[in-house]
């Protein structure tokens, strides 16, 4: 029997922190954050301002906006 692919909840994140300039954090859901514009969301990417939770653990970057293509 083959072990089952991980629910969907299990994969991606559900939070994120975002360092503001001034050094505040700003804490966002999943869906506050896709609602910010994608120049934007990007920008936070590439400036390591952003850190990215699956239930309340942080999550690699990388690991988080994993897209799950070819399956």
């Amino acid at each position: 029997m083959s072990p089952e692919a991980p629910p969907p909840a299990a994969r991606g994140y559900d939070t994120v922190t975002v360092q503001e300039l001034d050094g505040t954090q700003r804490p966002l859901s999943r869906l506050q954050y896709e609602k910010l514009p994608l120049a934007e969301r990007i920008r936070l990417v590439l400036q390591g301002r952003v850190e990215f939770f699956r239930g309340g653990v942080a999550v690699p970057a990388n690991e988080a906006l994993k897209v799950g293509v070819g399956r």
